[in-house]
């Protein structure tokens, strides 16, 4: 007797999952119209914020979250939903790092407003900062050492930035009177002589290693950097000898143009006028000129002129004599 062959076995299916009753009631409740796209929008990305949708968030772990909501459904399709929750995502992100920043900035304001009320200088480092702030209540809202330690060499670098422009500012200025004060020089003045006089009348000018309150010897090199006098010359903004000599230099340089310049005006001034002299004369001739004849000799002109002021001036001049000139006019009337 033949076994019947089992036939194949129908698959199970499970039936669908039932939504939940809320998501139910959302679907059945009639859905507000709105008038534009950006209104639909507008109101989903107010129900993201109601439900404290963090910047962390992903958009399965949101949908969970809000599928419930009647607002969910402003946006008609999924991908309109999907580009509003990452529109509010990169919005909140933004906001966030704003946030950051401007905390960031507060700290940073209080950590300055610290330093300023703290002895600091060009030479001082963290640790003394750290040593001398740790127990004020500004400096523990620091978020770390190393946050303290960027905040320090941010405020270091403005510090040495404006006492350099402070200095150099300071050096510009008295150089600037050192320039004025040798801007009469003579062509002959020498630097041995111009140095005795700079040193004693710049003397609160210089270094404090070169200044002295007898003028008879100088500060000591230990006590450069600890003078106690608010009021005393900044090492660093005093002057040096080298800085008086290139000033002399450049004063001398001026000196030596404004004396070549001035010689160069009187030859100038010379030739001009010995030119007019020469020109007079020549003028002198040829009111003479019916004594003039291709034999004439300069005895029998001589007397006729010799009062003449245009005779007188040419009398010692370089360039041609009157003699010169009045063999000339013969020589013409010769070859005529």
């Amino acid at each position: 007797m033949a076994v019947p062959v089992p036939g194949p076995r129908p698959m199970f299916r499970p039936p669908p999952p039932v939504p939940p009753i809320k998501a139910l009631e959302a679907i059945r409740k009639p859905q507000r119209e709105y008038r534009t796209a950006e209104e639909a929008e507008a109101v989903f990305l107010d129900m993201l914020k109601a439900h404290k949708v963090s910047s962390e968030w992903s958009w399965e772990q949101t949908l969970r979250t809000v599928v419930n909501d009647p607002h969910y459904r402003a946006l008609k399709t999924a991908h309109e939903r999907k580009d509003a929750f990452y529109k509010y995502i990169d919005r909140l992100r933004e906001q966030e790092r704003e946030q950051r920043r401007q905390q960031l900035k507060q700290r940073r304001e209080d950590f300055f407003k610290i330093l300023d009320t703290l002895p600091v200088t060009e030479f001082t480092r963290y640790r003394k900062i750290k040593h001398l702030a740790k127990d004020l209540p500004q400096y523990t809202v620091l978020l770390s050492d190393s946050e303290g330690k960027q905040f320090f060499d941010e405020y270091m670098d403005n510090l040495v930035r404006d006492l350099k422009d402070t200095r150099d500012q300071v050096r510009d200025e008295r150089l600037k009177e050192v320039a004025d004060y040798l801007k009469d020089i003579g062509i002959s003045s020498r630097w041995p002589e111009i140095r005795t006089r700079l040193t004693q009348r710049f003397q609160d000018f210089l270094m404090p290693v070169l200044q002295s309150a007898d003028n008879s010897s100088h500060m000591s090199m230990d006590t450069l950097y600890y003078i106690s006098d608010v009021n005393a010359v900044d090492p660093e903004a005093g002057l040096s000898f080298l800085d008086l000599m290139q000033a002399f230099e450049r004063a001398m340089v001026d000196t030596e143009i404004r004396d070549s310049d001035a010689r160069k005006k009187d030859k100038d001034a010379m030739f001009r006028r010995e030119r007019q002299n020469r020109d007079k004369f020549c003028e002198l001739l040829e009111e003479h000129q019916s004594l003039i004849t291709p034999v004439s000799t300069w005895a029998e002109l001589y007397p006729v002129i010799k009062g003449d002021q245009r005779y007188t001036n040419m009398l010692g001049q370089p360039g041609s004599s009157p003699l010169e000139l009045f063999w000339d006019k013969v020589e013409l009337l010769n070859e005529d």
